[in-house]
């Protein structure tokens, strides 16, 4: 199980996942990318499914995006025309896919990183000479955002206590609720936000330069041929590209 990997080995096999579906711009190349990151999510503890749960709701979103390169990306080979000028072009839509199929993978890298906990995640940030204060603020963000979340969930189920029920509601009459819950979850933020700070201070955040931990990582030998071959494989993908082999 790849799950109790040192965070540091994450990052560099996330690094170069990310970096490849940036590099590579077309939907042959990023198939394969997509699914070498499918595939290593179960090694990580991680359920491949949550990523069609997760992008189930943005699916109209994802096929907008689609829609959108399709017709207003510069292409040659037009598969639909108006007239003499060409509306959605081949092109288009193999650029609106890999925009897509980029934004699946750097999902999946979110999901390998996120197999470690918290406090291991600042450790390795730690451990690779980055400022606790940034490591800490980076980790921060990380659990702030499931807490807007879940306010945001406490706030919509109870306006379902009070019988509002939003699927039987006209788009204009949604957003409208929508725009009044705005400010109410932005001063729930800040609040919180508020309360952190004050955690912070009492417990003395930044009194010594250094910031000791009770458990200290270290690279194992399972980390070491993660990292390895991490780079060796991105490297070799990114030359022979270069060369214009692939």
């Amino acid at each position: 199980m790849l799950k109790e990997l040192d965070p540091r080995s994450k990052f560099v096999l996330s690094g170069v996942l990310a970096t490849l579906a940036v590099i590579f711009n077309h939907p042959i190349y990023l198939v394969p990318i997509l699914f070498l990151a499918l595939a290593l999510l179960p090694l990580f503890a991680c359920n491949p499914l949550k990523i069609v749960t997760r992008m189930r709701r943005l699916l109209i979103i994802l096929g907008g995006l689609v829609l959108i390169q399709a017709v207003f990306y510069p292409g040659t080979t037009p598969l639909i025309t108006v007239g003499q000028y060409p509306l959605v072009t081949l092109e288009g839509i193999l650029q609106g896919t890999s925009l897509v199929l980029r934004l699946f993978i750097i999902l999946c890298c979110g999901l390998i990183l996120a197999s470690s906990p918290p406090a291991r995640f600042v450790q390795g940030l730690v451990a690779w000479s980055l400022p606790y204060e940034l490591a800490y603020m980076v980790s921060l963000g990380i659990r702030f955002l499931p807490l807007l979340r879940e306010e945001a969930n406490d706030v919509f189920t109870a306006l379902q206590l009070r019988g509002v029920d939003l699927k039987r509601m006209s788009w204009s009459q949604q957003l409208r609720i929508y725009k009044s819950l705005f400010l109410p979850l932005v001063t729930m933020a800040i609040l919180r936000s508020k309360q952190i700070a004050l955690a912070m201070e009492a417990r003395a955040f930044r009194s010594y330069p250094r910031r000791t931990f009770l458990h200290s990582l270290k690279l194992k030998k399972g980390d070491y041929t993660t990292i390895i071959l991490s780079l060796t494989g991105g490297l070799i993908l990114v030359t022979l590209h270069l060369k214009g082999l692939i």
